[in-house]
């Protein structure tokens, strides 16, 4: 029945050992990382900032050293100079010296360069093609007299691409050891073992096909709670100047793999850097236990995505929006309450998740009394959890095979997205064991929206006429609306004969004419 399923579907599960429950009791936390410092100097100042970076996280440090060492004349910035000729040749290898050095050993690796016309020198594309970075964090710094890290660190992660990398550091040349030192306590914390991403995956392995239209890679951020998010960067081929950029999330239990790199890697055909990112505790993404939802954290992560597009070379930050799919178009409206960065956000399907665990379907259970009682079964549940050691498990969405005539029609939808090849992916909450049993809680007593009628920027809410979910949106679009002084830029799109998870992955339903029309006019 619709109700029981109800309630099987919001608890769900996720195992963790004794022992990290008991750490996180006693709010210890893990040790950090092993680390080294490795970094290529030239005129001593990458050298300096390396020593201090080595000395705040307890790192080993190593010099990277050329088989030909740099003389002056080489670094003298003519046209027919050695460092010059090695920049203009983007196949240049340059050997390394020095004795053989073992970097198996090392979790998380600190790449420290000079930036030599505008990029790392090609001593470094040597080390980072050599010395074995997968499965490792990766974290560049550089030091310049005037130029930027990001088109180095662009540049290295793709030839590291094994690696795991985060947004990298710029020192001045002549910066003072303090801000080294600071900056690698700051990631030293946050790269302690439970905030670590897991290794990302680089082959293509998501439910829709490759656009030849569009360049795919991968990257990283860190929202301001830690946790380090990972997301497939879609970019349009061919492409110059700073673009407009979106922020792509969702659906509510899915990874980026399934719907939103959908999303994105479309909107990127049309003109757009996109990126879809997997939120905090779920897919690729870092934060621990797994498969938790929050709110707030949720809602953090959309800015950390619009922390990390606004710093892109080839991001325009003034024309940046998102897309909240399912249960991430409240979160996207959250952040949009929010964040005066984010000029226009669509939402897609939309459910308020607050809304929806708090009253249950359609408001069935919208009172104070089942509301006691569904707090009471989770404080419960959580007492029991502590004392076994694991989450508790209600099960996942039911197998097509075992769906029958009472089955709702909308269970009968999603278990046909996400349990069948159509959309089922290895790391989807949805396609397999469900949310933590207790990981959905926060939204019991948060209530999102509350300050949506203040959305200055521009909103279109998209959902399907037949949807079993189309009253989240009608009533999220009316409160927005009432009483607000900014109406003229919100609009609610309704697809004829459209159900919610049509929404997901037809490309004939979804409208993305009228989105990038709606982008083009509003991120300008």
């Amino acid at each position: 029945r619709a109700r029981d399923y109800k309630e099987m579907y919001m608890k769900n599960t996720v195992t963790v050992t004794l022992a990290l429950v008991f750490l996180l009791a006693l709010g210890a936390y893990a040790a950090p990382a092993k680390a080294l410092v490795a970094y290529f100097s030239a005129t001593g100042n990458t050298r300096q900032a390396a020593e201090a970076i080595a000395k705040a996280a307890g790192a080993d440090i190593y010099e990277i050293v050329p088989e030909t060492p740099y003389t002056e004349a080489d670094l003298d910035h003519s046209a027919e100079c050695r460092s010059m000729k090695e920049k203009n040749d983007p196949a240049s290898r340059p050997k390394l010296g020095g004795a053989p050095f073992d970097f198996g050993k090392y979790e998380v690796v600190y790449v420290g360069f000079p930036i030599w016309y505008g990029l790392a020198p090609r001593i470094i594309c040597t080390f980072v093609e050599s010395c074995g970075l997968a499965g490792k964090t990766v974290i560049p710094f550089c030091t310049s007299g005037g130029g930027g890290i990001e088109a180095a660190e662009k540049e290295l992660a793709a030839l590291g691409k094994e690696g795991n990398w985060l947004p990298g550091k710029r020192f001045a040349a002549n910066a003072d050891r303090s801000e080294a030192e600071e900056w690698a306590k700051d990631m030293a914390e946050k790269t302690r073992h439970e905030d670590l991403a897991p290794d990302p995956i680089y082959d293509w392995d998501k439910t829709f096909d490759r656009d030849p239209r569009v360049n795919h890679s991968k990257t990283s951020f860190i929202n301001r709670y830690g946790i380090i998010l990972v997301a497939d960067l879609y970019e349009p081929k061919n492409a110059s100047g700073r673009l407009p950029a979106l922020a792509v999330c969702g659906p509510f239990g899915a990874v980026k793999e399934q719907v939103s790199g959908r999303y994105a890697q479309e909107m990127a055909a049309r003109g757009f850097v996109a990126i879809a990112f997997d939120p905090s505790y779920t897919g690729e993404s870092g934060g621990y236990p797994r498969n938790v939802a929050s709110p707030d954290i949720n809602t953090e992560d959309f800015q950390a995505a619009v922390d990390w597009l606004s710093v892109q070379d080839n991001v325009d930050p003034e024309r940046i929006g998102i897309i909240g799919i399912c249960g991430w178009g409240g979160m996207a409206l959250n952040a949009a309450a929010l964040d005066t960065r984010v000029k226009a956000t669509v939402t897609s399907t939309m459910y308020d998740m607050s809304r929806q665990i708090a009253n249950g379907y359609n408001d069935a259970d919208d009172s104070e009394e089942a509301r006691h009682r569904q707090r009471e079964a989770l404080n419960k549940q959580r007492t029991e959890d502590f004392k076994k050691g694991s989450y508790g498990s209600a099960g996942p969405l039911p197998e097509p095979e075992d769906l029958d005539e009472n089955t709702p029609q909308f269970v009968r939808d999603y278990a046909e997205y996400y349990k069948t090849p159509l959309g089922y992916h290895e790391r989807s909450v949805a396609s397999n064991q469900g949310w933590n049993d207790i990981g959905t809680m926060s939204f019991l007593n948060q209530p999102l929206l509350r300050y949506s009628n203040e959305i200055r920027s521009a909103v279109l809410m998209i959902h399907g006429e037949k949807a079993h979910s189309l009253y989240f949106s009608r009533d999220a679009f009316h409160n927005m609306i009432n009483g607000s002084k900014y109406t003229g830029n919100k609009r609610l799109l309704i697809i004829p004969g459209a159900v919610h998870t049509d929404l997901y992955y037809k490309m004939d339903v979804i409208p993305f004419d009228k989105m990038e029309e709606f982008f083009r006019r509003y991120l300008k």
